[in-house]
């Protein structure tokens, strides 16, 4: 099982030492992979000698350009896709052992965590479209993860996970703690979540906090009503 994260060259620099001490934390069979999205030649030069569950891909190692990377092409109709844009990655791959050797890892991929680390107010224009548009339709099409989750925009609108973890809790991460030990707590669960849909309909908005909109009131009472009537048709039909 993998536990496959996308970040950025800062995080990586930053968080390394969180990175490293997760994977020897992690079980045995839980492997973390990390593809860490630089926008430069320097990525390479990053690398050092992580755990043997730890994996780490650089952008450039994998052919991945400025101008166009969003997504990798796993087969026909698998993709491995990322928030920037909606255009499709050429195949023009500069090393081929390392990006075979990239696939081979996605193919046992059970959770995918995107960690999109965009500043200000660009959520409006990166998060929420990518998440509304054709690329979350294309994510959600892969059949090896269980599991699709953006812990940035979980972040910024407000949105946690803390019955598992404890309200205050933050796992040791300071910004994303939280929402990635979620992640990473579902996925070695063998969670089967298919979609976890945070479209800007449904999602509370970083102004509001907690506050519960009327969509998620209307959904709520679907829900409820929903049980209600499994429990009487259960007591009716199957007591």
């Amino acid at each position: 099982m993998t536990l496959a994260v996308a970040c950025t060259v800062a995080d990586y620099r930053e968080y390394f030492d969180y990175w490293t001490g997760l994977a020897q934390k992690l079980d045995a069979r839980i492997q973390l992979l990390i593809l860490v999205q630089t926008g430069s030649a320097n990525g390479p030069a990053l690398r050092v000698s992580p755990p043997s569950n730890m994996k780490v891909f650089f952008r450039e190692q994998l052919g991945l350009s400025r101008a166009r990377n969003d997504c990798i092409k796993l087969s026909r109709t698998r993709w491995l896709w990322f928030m920037d844009a909606d255009s499709l990655l050429s195949e023009a791959f500069l090393s081929p052992e390392i990006v075979e050797e990239f696939l081979d890892t996605l193919r046992d991929t059970h959770a995918i965590v995107f960690h999109e680390s965009s500043r200000g107010n660009s959520w409006r224009s990166a998060s929420r479209m990518a998440l509304s548009g054709p690329s979350l339709k294309r994510l959600t099409s892969l059949r090896s993860p269980n599991l699709v989750i953006d812990v940035d925009f979980v972040r910024r609108h407000s949105i946690r996970f803390s019955p598992m973890l404890g309200k205050n809790s933050r796992f040791g991460w300071p910004r994303h703690g939280e929402e990635f030990a979620f992640a990473m707590g579902m996925a070695m669960q063998g969670a089967r979540i298919q979609r976890i849909d945070f479209s800007p309909v449904t999602a509370l908005r970083p102004s509001t906090g907690n506050t519960i909109g009327p969509v998620e009131k209307y959904a709520a009472l679907l829900i409820i009503a929903c049980v209600i009537v499994a429990d009487w048709m259960r007591s009716r039909f199957f007591s």
